[in-house]
């Protein structure tokens, strides 16, 4: 039995310990790795993997839980890392867990992708009223982080990632489902596309200014989208609305082009 000087020994070691493990993700941080705010990212993101899995199971098969539940792991896992490495605050607050949430929505949404037949018209409405509710939190997380003073070029990029992924989900699923044609991933692959380009040619690479048609762009971009799952619209609509969604992607990309590649080198 250790004795009360070797019980704080023992702890001081493993502390130390620990401190050394965790040392090349713990630079540039504001908190240690064993800080709550991890414990409660974690805590989040356990319990919306079990979501995943159980929503993937119900809605889709075998193989299309097991991919998105994949999925939601690894882009929290990427988020838990760069969080661990930037994140400033102390609290992760109410704005990280709801994209936390929003990730799970996206990875249940692309289980039906591997559901393996096709999707059936109320499984098809389940997917519209998650996506939908998942549009819907994306105007909540940043509002909750401005309310709480919790802010940051963390949660802004964790939000944007989430948002991008959540439409080519949304695009690959409108596809797969019959509800649009191949085209309708021009509204979900632009900025992977930008950010390949981006590799080639560094200009591209730069900072943007905020810019607040930006922001009504993405909106039009992600609920058109999200309207396409919409079994009872006829194809007509559902292809007007794409294009003009498209039309305005497009403008809004140029935009940020123009200004990058206006900039002196």
């Amino acid at each position: 039995m250790l004795d009360g000087a070797g019980a704080s020994l023992s702890c001081e070691m493993m502390r130390s310990f620990l401190s050394q493990v965790y040392q090349p993700f713990a630079r540039d941080t504001a908190f240690s790795p064993l800080h709550p705010v991890l414990r409660d990212f974690l805590i989040a993101s356990l319990v919306c993997a079990a979501f995943v899995a159980t929503m993937g199971l119900r809605l889709s098969s075998e193989t299309g839980a097991l991919v998105a539940t994949l999925l939601f792991t690894v882009g929290a896992g990427v988020a838990g890392v760069v969080m661990l490495r930037t994140y400033p605050h102390r609290s992760l607050g109410l704005c990280n867990v709801i994209t936390v949430f929003r990730l799970a929505l996206t990875a249940v949404l692309a289980s039906l992708l591997f559901s393996g037949a096709a999707v059936p018209e109320p499984v098809l409405w389940a997917a519209f009223a998650m996506a939908a509710f998942a549009l819907i939190l994306d105007g909540v997380d940043g509002a909750a982080a401005r309310h709480a003073r919790l802010t940051s070029g963390f949660g802004a990029r964790f939000d944007m990632e989430v948002d991008t992924l959540f439409a080519l989900v949304l695009a690959l699923l409108a596809w797969k489902t019959g509800q649009a044609g191949l085209w309708v991933l021009a509204l979900g692959l632009p900025r992977y596309l930008f950010v390949m380009a981006g590799t080639i040619w560094p200009r591209l690479t730069g900072d943007l200014p905020e810019r607040m048609s930006r922001k009504v762009v993405c909106v039009i971009q992600v609920g058109t989208l999200v309207a396409l799952l919409i079994p009872v619209l006829p194809l007509w609509l559902k292809t007007g609305a794409a294009g003009i969604a498209a039309l305005a992607l497009a403008w809004s990309f140029m935009q940020d082009i123009r200004h990058l590649l206006s900039r002196p080198e």
